[in-house]
């Protein structure tokens, strides 16, 4: 937490700045609008988040369980809730992984077992994202949901590669381990040379230990493939639930929009998170909700509807991920 006071500090910053751009314009009224909300619906809207968490963290379960049969449901759950913290907090979520390994081995999982499940973790959310991408893409290419915006349609089919590569990336680290290793160690050699880098040797060493890692991860899945099968799912159900979120948020401001158009659209703006450096997407996921539900939301109620989508999906989680951080440290 310490090391991420700056993250912490972008987000405040950019938070506020994001709620004086959507709030300034006829305040009075969408304040008005923000809490003519029906709680009971605001209720239900976070519980579908926290069922978002509980999937994920029974995908993480499966992955351990493989490892410990003793670490129990509750405390991969617990897990994956205090993992939506170091997510939230850090550009590209990528404090997430580590919080979780350093978890797993204080529990008395090795760091190379731990590194093994929460690659398998990945290696199933990652393609339960692009296959929700996917379904997304080809869903409003039919039914056209979304209007065609030059600008955004470039964001989200960046968003859709860059994961897709990530995907192929996962797959060829995984199966190309010789290949993998001469390249990386290549590239390792010149920014070694241009004195980008140094000891070299010590970094293709950890290469090395990482290929080992992932090739051992790639093999649990492949052989017992039933594991992949089941952590894809549950992923894939996660996200549907986090992706519904908004039309619960609609129906409690007394707003009806086709669930099915909802999912979809979600499935966009998540689309663009991988590719905006921000800790915890700040600033473009805002941007990126409003440009797509304008098609369907206008004026004051847009801004409201994102503001408790953003606050549900999001801030809701680093503020029950710090709960049981603390918790976990007395």
């Amino acid at each position: 937490m310490k090391k991420n006071k700056g993250n912490i500090l972008v987000i405040i910053v950019i938070s506020a700045l994001v709620l004086y751009l959507v709030l300034k314009d006829n305040f009075t009224e969408k304040i008005k609008y923000l809490f003519s909300i029906n709680p009971i619906f605001l209720i239900i809207a976070l519980i579908f988040i926290i069922i978002y968490w509980i999937l994920k963290g029974l995908a993480l379960h499966t992955c351990i369980n493989e490892f410990d049969k003793d670490y129990t449901k509750k405390k991969s759950i617990r897990l994956m809730i205090t993992t939506q913290l170091f997510h939230g907090i850090t550009p590209f979520a990528t404090g997430g992984q580590p919080w979780q390994i350093y978890k797993l081995k204080k529990h008395g999982i090795s760091l190379s077992k731990g590194t093994n499940i929460v690659i398998e973790d990945f290696i199933g959310y990652q393609a339960a994202l692009i296959i929700f991408g996917f379904l997304a893409v080809m869903s409003n290419h039919i039914f056209h949901v979304i209007p065609s915006d030059d600008k955004l349609g470039y964001l989200v089919t960046f968003g859709f590669v860059i994961n897709s590569m990530v995907i192929f990336a996962l797959f060829f680290l995984s199966f190309g381990k010789k290949t993998s290793k001469k390249i990386l160690n290549s590239i390792i050699d010149f920014l070694g040379k241009i004195k980008i880098l140094k000891k070299t040797d010590e970094k293709k060493q950890k290469v090395s230990n990482f290929l080992k890692d992932f090739h051992e991860s790639a093999e649990i899945l492949l052989k017992k493939k039933e594991i992949l099968y089941k952590i894809v799912i549950l992923n894939f159900f996660a996200l549907t639930f986090q992706y519904a979120t908004p039309f619960i948020i609609l129906l409690g401001l007394k707003l009806y929009v086709n669930p099915f158009y909802v999912i979809v659209t979600s499935a966009y703006v998540m689309l663009i998170d991988s590719i905006i450096p921000t800790p915890g997407s700040t600033g473009g996921l805002e941007y990126g909700f409003m440009s797509f539900f304008k098609n369907f939301i206008t004026g004051p109620k847009l801004s409201i509807t994102m503001i408790l989508w953003r606050f549900v999906t999001y801030y809701f989680g680093i503020i029950v991920g710090l709960f049981f951080l603390k918790e976990d440290s007395k």
